[in-house]
Formats: C-alpha cells, structure tokens, sequence
C-alpha cells in the first residue's frame, strides 16, 4: 500500500492501474473491489483532478487496512 500511496503522491497513472490490476482478482474473490474500480474510473477519466485521485487512493488504503485487520482477526480465531 506504501507503493500505491508513492505512486498517486508522484501522479503515476501507470503505476497506479498497475496497482489495480495486481489487487483486482483476490480482491474480487473477497467481493471488496468496489474502491478499486473506483480508482479505476477516475484515474481513466479525461478529467480527473489530483483531489479526485487522492480520495479513491484514500478508499483503496481503508479498505486494504480493513483486509488487513480482518485477516488477523481470522488467524487468531484459528489459532484457538
């Protein structure tokens, strides 16, 4: 996520799609790709503003943050 955050303060719409297309397909799997299409949208549109790009940059980290925290609380539900 450091690298999607670096990528979106630089403005990299390449690294950025290449950013979505790495985290679609296991994100689907989990139905939590919403943000990302929508990082997908804005960075594709003829448009976007930096504002618009940080916000749907800001969606993709919470809800990476909230994979996170929920996998870990999946590993210490095994672990008992």
């Amino acid at each position: 996520m450091d690298e999607l955050r670096k990528a979106a303060e630089t403005k990299d719409m390449e690294a950025l799609d290449g950013w979505i297309h790495h985290l679609r397909s296991s994100w689907m799997l989990m139905k939590a790709e919403r943000p990302l299409q929508e990082l997908y949208t804005v960075i594709h549109s003829d448009n976007h503003t930096y504002v618009e790009i940080t916000h749907a940059v800001q969606k993709v980290l919470a809800q990476s943050k909230l994979i996170v925290d929920l996998a870990g609380k999946e590993m210490e539900r095994w672990e008992e």
